[in-house]
């Protein structure tokens, strides 16, 4: 077959192209079309065309055209582009260089791919003129399967709903009679490479990068029952998890936001009790500590993490400043309570139930339970005050679901910047409702950030949130204002009340004044 291309510049019409009966093709003068092959079958032929802007590749613009026997254009697929023109290509023509296409927004692009044929690897790599990383692709098809294996789930206090301590212990990986008992049976994927199951699946890959070694394995059997007491235990807990909780994503149309199969080493930090996610690798990569309890045998812990993950795809280099590292905190903290709801109800409130709340380390709450109010509050770290957010999202996502829940905070990832406060972040939530469900459900949502004051009641978003810490007691046997008779105040959603002595009061909870004091009304 000759190769040939043909332009749309010089195309004004289908028809021109086509005929009278050809249907009408997309005009983008600026957008030429090369074929680069003719297939066809018993019944039609299928012209593939390849999109060029000014000569450049534009990746994943492809086009069909489908004819009859006799040559008639019965129908054509044409991707949607961006429109406007970006402009010349910065990048050097020698290099390959090509268009990206994210959120209809031309994005110039160099290709490189990585190939190595033993282990077989071919990954293609997209970078931008600075050289940062902007996606990459896995081009070796392999195939995924599904093995049988048991994991926490969520984890074995909470299935036995026992506080730790007694018979309820880590062991040092031992006590396997009375945990093995608590696990669950679950079908993990994982990819076959011809001989055996490598641990590995499009969420996350079980590799070994940092100390102590220990040895990842491809198994040799779909039956991957193993104790808590063995290696490839917490390999398999960590592995069905990212999957499961990514697959999560993928339902409520945030599958993409992490576009890499990230490197787990469930074997690190020389064995300290610690975690973390490292975006300076390419790509980026979770790191479990063994101290104490195992953080890789907790999903508390492993969602949480790959939270950082999903905040630094969503709004990368923006954890800087000192309450927005304790944002971000706050966030993964209310991810990994949400994925722990989706298995039990038991000590939901306990965050990392299994890692922490033990002789290792106290873990972190999810209630406000000392009532904390935003307005004040002093962050000296990244874990200051967390879980004052994390109680308002929770109780959004008790009256709305986890899924309805979930996806706000997911969507308002995306707004994040490295001076956001607890306050943008809620508006940044109120928005994403608002373009997700018109605002369904905003009542609800101010009145849970109101809570705690990070939205302040009956004022507009963009308003700046103050008050005190302290707040004045009010009921039908104290009348705190003895110079006024009566007082105004308004309640989280900006409805008024008319306080007057001796009549009876709203409902028991916070209201607050016109001077922006918050007052307890109580039975």
């Amino acid at each position: 077959m000759n190769r040939f291309f043909w332009s749309l510049l010089f195309v004004p019409t289908a028809t021109a192209l086509f005929g009278q009966s050809a249907p009408e093709v997309p005009v983008r003068a600026e957008v030429e079309w090369r074929t680069y092959a003719d297939l066809a079958t018993p019944w039609r032929r299928y012209e593939r065309l390849q999109g060029y802007l000014d000569g450049v590749w534009i990746e994943g613009a492809e086009a069909v055209i489908v004819r009859t026997p006799d040559g008639q254009t019965e129908r054509h697929v044409f991707p949607e582009l961006p429109e406007g023109h970006p402009g010349p290509h910065p990048m050097d023509e020698n290099a390959d260089r090509v268009w990206l296409i994210r959120d209809q927004q031309w994005i110039a692009a160099q290709r490189s791919e990585d190939y190595r044929p033993h282990p077989l690897r071919r990954v293609r790599r997209w970078h931008d003129a600075n050289g940062r990383l902007l996606d990459s692709l896995d081009l070796v098809r392999r195939f995924d399967t599904l093995i049988s294996a048991k994991v926490f789930a969520p984890d074995p206090l909470s299935r036995a709903n026992v506080p730790y301590g007694g018979l309820y212990v880590d062991g040092n990986d031992g006590n396997a009679a009375v945990l093995d008992s608590l696990r669950q049976s679950v079908s993990v994927r994982v990819t076959w490479n011809g001989s055996g199951f490598v641990l590995a699946n499009s969420a996350a890959s079980i590799q070994e990068f940092d100390p102590p070694a220990v040895t990842v394995p491809v198994l040799t059997s779909s039956n991957a029952v193993f104790s808590r007491s063995d290696a490839e235990f917490e390999m398999l807990n960590a592995l069905f998890h990212l999957n499961a909780w990514k697959s999560r994503m993928a339902t409520l149309g945030y599958g993409s936001m992490v576009h890499y199969s990230i490197p787990v080493d469930v074997n690190a930090y020389g064995g300290a009790d610690q975690s973390a996610f490292d975006y300076a690798t390419n790509p980026p990569r979770l790191y479990f500590g063994e101290g104490g309890v195992d953080d890789a045998e907790d999903p508390d812990v492993l969602v949480h993490e790959y939270g950082h993950a999903m905040c630094y795809a969503a709004a990368p280099g923006t954890n800087i400043s000192v309450q927005r590292q304790a944002l971000e905190e706050a966030i993964c903290d209310y991810f990994a309570v949400s994925w722990s709801l989706e298995w039990s109800p038991n000590r939901w409130a306990d965050v990392f139930t299994w890692d922490g709340h033990n002789t290792f380390w106290a873990g972190r709450s999810a209630l406000n339970s000392t009532q904390k109010m935003y307005p004040g509050l002093v962050f000296t770290g990244p874990y200051s005050h967390t879980n004052v957010l994390v109680d308002a999202l929770v109780r959004g996502r008790q009256r709305l679901g986890g899924a309805v829940m979930d996806g706000l905070v997911m969507e308002a990832l995306y707004s994040l910047s490295s001076s956001t406060s607890f306050t943008q972040f809620a508006e940044a939530v109120l928005h994403a409702d608002t373009i997700k469900y018109n605002g369904v459900h905003a009542d609800g949502l101010r009145l849970d950030f109101g809570t705690w004051q990070i939205l302040s009641p009956g004022l507009e978003l963009n308003e700046p949130t103050k008050g005190a810490t302290d707040f004045i007691i009010l009921s039908n046997e104290h009348w705190p204002w003895p110079s006024q008779a009566s007082r105004t105040v308004w309640d989280a959603l900006g409805r008024k009340f008319n306080l007057v002595q001796g009549k009876p009061l709203p409902e028991p909870g916070f209201y607050f004044s016109e001077d922006r004091s918050r007052i307890l009304v109580i039975p």
